[in-house]
Order: C-alpha cells, then structure tokens, then sequence
C-alpha cells in the first residue's frame, strides 16, 4: 500500500510516507510550526516520489490527546487531502502509536505528552495491552497510579513519548524506571502500522470523527465561565 502517515499531536513532528518502491521518513524536533511545515513536507515527499496523492491507498493521522493546535492541524489536512483525492482516512491514538513499537518487550510502558501547566497525557501498557484510561494528571498522581497497578509484579517502567524527561525530573524516581532511547524519534512507522491495521480490521474513520481531547482547550473554558 501507499500510506502517508503524520503525528502532529506536539513539538516532535513525524511525517511518513511508504510506497511500494521507497520509505521516507521526517522527524523534526521542537519545531511547533506544523501549520508552515507539514504541508511542503508532504508535498516534497510525493514530488521525490513522482506521486499523486489520488495514488495514495491510505492516510493516516494522530487522533490526540496531545495539543490542541496541533491536532486540529493535522486532523484538518489529513481530511483535507482524504477528500480532496479520495483516499481513506484513519485516525489513531497518539499514546497507542508511542507505545506500539514497543508491545514485545518485557517492561511496562509509560509513553507520555507534556499536558501544560504541570500536567501530563499518559496511559500505561504492559504486553502490548492498555491497561489505565488514558489520563491527564499530575506527575505525583501519575507515579502513584503506577505504583497501584504495578504494586503486585516488580517489574521494569519504560518512559517513552516527548514528555519522559520532564516527567522524570518531577517524580521521585525508582531504580526500576527508565528513559526509552528513542522516545523522540517520532511515531510515522507505529502510525503507519496501526492505522493499516485498523482499516484492514474497521475501515476507514466515520464521517465527523474528530480529534481526541482530554480536556476542554482555554477558549472552551473561556466561554462557560
């Protein structure tokens, strides 16, 4: 299949693009200027490939949680090329896709998003399987939840995603806890993989699907108060 795959959920922007000759992969780090970059990525990648994006057998994008901003960008050009060349369309949640790559290892893992203001996206997984809601807390309310589920297994915690670092610097750490390596090298191959997945397994996203929020954005909250 031809799958263009994107993750702009926040500062790590990923873009994948597979075909059946060629994989190119762009990751870019702290750049937070999705708007003024994910579209002449995207363009640039199918020009080197001489393709269209009516050739394209699958689009995938990053549903959330993660920035506000980012994902509306994303959710908006994945929806804006899907119906323009009329290609499927999958959504796919940020922290499965982070966790994805690393469903056969041993530990559980925590991959997680800075949330803003003290707070983090996070859900954990072990074998592969969620095992917590996806969460928006605090990291003492983190690490005490971890602490639960994991309460009856001594067993190694990865920290993966963007947010890791600043996650570990706020928590009391145990021996046990540690930094994935590649936690900002960027979800395009998870995405690209569980967003096939999916359409092979559900099809393509219903109309109206939208990003995923955790919370309410300020201007929401602005407008109750």
């Amino acid at each position: 299949m031809n799958i263009l795959a994107f993750d702009t959920s926040g500062e790590v922007l990923s873009v994948r693009l597979e075909t059946s000759r060629t994989i190119r992969n762009l990751v870019i780090d702290g750049a937070l200027h999705h708007a003024e970059r994910l579209m002449p990525e995207i363009d640039e990648m199918l020009k080197k490939e001489e393709l269209s994006a009516d050739k394209l057998d699958l689009i995938v994008t990053s549903r959330g949680p993660g920035s506000f901003t980012g994902l509306r960008i994303g959710m908006a050009t994945a929806k804006g090329i899907a119906v323009g060349a009329h290609v499927p369309l999958v959504s796919v949640s940020t922290l499965d896709a982070m966790a994805w790559g690393k469903k056969d290892i041993a530990t559980a893992v925590l991959p997680l998003i800075d949330a803003r203001k003290g707070r983090f996206y996070c859900a954990l997984y072990l074998s592969g399987e969620r095992v917590t809601d996806y969460l928006d807390l605090d990291a003492e309310e983190i690490q005490a939840i971890i602490r639960e589920r994991m309460e009856k297994r001594e067993s190694e915690l990865l920290l993966t995603g963007p947010g890791a670092d600043l996650f570990l610097e706020q928590i009391s750490s145990s021996p046990l806890w540690m930094l994935d390596p590649y936690r900002r090298e960027g979800v395009g191959l998870a995405l690209a993989r569980c967003g096939e997945n999916h359409y092979n397994q559900r099809g393509a996203d219903k109309e109206g699907t939208g990003p995923f929020y955790l919370r309410q954005s300020e201007a929401e909250l602005s407008r109750k108060k």
